[in-house]
């Protein structure tokens, strides 16, 4: 007898071969082994009224089970027992909690500049939004637009000495060049009223000279003439940080040059990640209709900081894959002949299925960079054998 033929419980399947867990196989070597793939990613979120943005939440969890991404939910975190509340009360194993998901929720770049809305504001210490496409919609588009748009937060301003404009304490200001340059940004503009560019310069050479070190070329930009330059293209610069009282006018400008509609994801941070959001100009309703760029770009940034760097941008290409084919979605309006609009819920769906053709290479989104310490952005999961 053929001794191979009483042992092919030990053969391993090939790699190109795996099933999913619970894969039903009738014949091959998946009925015969007992190794399945188990996903080795965990998000801790906290996920604010669930039942306000139903739709949101139904597409966040199709993207979930798609990329094979485990939620975890604030709540269950809290409710981690008395071992974890030990912990926290010996201060050992001390974490900052989880960030507040909220897409479907708008921030208006016009409440920085009003002292009545400052208050329904997060609290943080600084703000940066993205304006990500790499199929842009205005026809004789530049390529890839990809630009990083922070700003301090109202409450981190301090006046300088002349008394002329609130500018950003030291650490803040340090805080949002570091992110920049981290991200790999190679034009990096700080827009400021005019009068207010000599205290600018001279904060910005009493904080860390290292930051301004090296190959990323940084300005010190009046606001008049920011406009200007912004109206020419909006690739002027891939990174700004606008003070608050210009915000409006400089998020109002690029929607308008770079043809893109719809709202872009918004991070808050403070010694981390506070909140993801969404800004859009004008008023905003509390609970904003799906919209599926802002849903896939804002978990992926929620991926990035979670340390699942390969998922974040598995979730980035899904989006820029189908928007280079040209199918996109209302907000994101497309006008080569050969463009597809369809609805957010639908574009979701299309975005989950890794089976439509790969097609040419996509521009990767800088935002993705991996984080100082992230060791997880090269490997999602691993393999584990269970007992079936």
């Amino acid at each position: 007898m053929d001794p191979r033929a009483t042992t092919p419980e030990r053969r391993l399947p090939a790699p190109r071969g795996l099933a999913p867990a619970g894969a039903d196989v009738a014949a091959g070597s998946w009925s015969q082994s007992p190794m399945r793939l188990v996903g080795q990613n965990r998000l801790t979120l906290d996920l604010c009224d669930p039942a306000a943005a139903a739709d949101w939440h139904a597409a966040l969890t199709t993207l979930l089970d798609a990329h094979r991404i485990a939620l975890e939910p604030a709540a269950a975190l809290r409710s981690g027992g008395l071992r974890q509340v030990a912990r926290w009360a010996t201060g050992a194993g001390q974490a900052p909690p989880p960030p507040v998901f909220a897409p479907w929720q708008a921030f208006s770049p016009a409440a920085l500049q009003n002292p009545l809305a400052r208050a329904a504001l997060p609290s943080a210490q600084w703000l940066v939004s993205y304006l990500f496409d790499p199929a842009p919609p205005r026809a004789g588009g530049a390529g890839c637009l990809d630009v990083m748009v922070a700003s301090p937060h109202p409450a981190a301003c301090l006046e300088d000495e002349a008394g002329h404009a609130p500018l950003p304490r030291k650490a803040v200001l340090n805080a949002m060049i570091a992110a920049a340059r981290d991200e790999g940004r190679e034009r990096l503009a700080l827009i400021v009223p005019a009068h207010a560019r000599s205290a600018m310069a001279q904060r910005l050479l009493a904080g860390d000279r290292a930051l301004t070190r090296g190959d990323m070329a940084l300005e010190i930009v009046a606001i008049e003439d920011a406009i200007s330059r912004l109206i020419r293209s909006a690739e002027t610069w891939d990174a700004l940080i606008v003070m608050p009282e210009c915000r409006s006018i400089i998020a109002a400008i690029l929607a308008e040059t770079s043809g893109v509609e719809g709202p872009w994801p918004l991070l808050w941070l403070d010694r981390g990640l506070v909140r993801i959001a969404c800004e859009r100009i004008g008023e905003s309703p509390a609970v904003r209709p799906l919209d599926a760029a802002v849903l896939v770009q804002a978990l992926a940034l929620a991926a990035r900081h979670g340390g699942m760097g390969f998922a974040a941008r598995r979730l980035a290409e899904s989006w820029a894959r189908l928007r280079d084919s040209g199918v996109t979605t209302p907000s994101r309006p497309v006008f080569a002949p050969y463009g597809k609009v369809v609805s957010d819920a639908e574009f979701i769906a299309l975005a989950a299925n890794h089976d439509y053709p790969a097609g040419r290479p996509v521009p990767g989104w800088k935002a993705l960079a991996p984080l100082e310490g992230n060791s997880r952005t090269r490997s999602p999961v691993a393999l584990t054998l269970v007992n079936p």
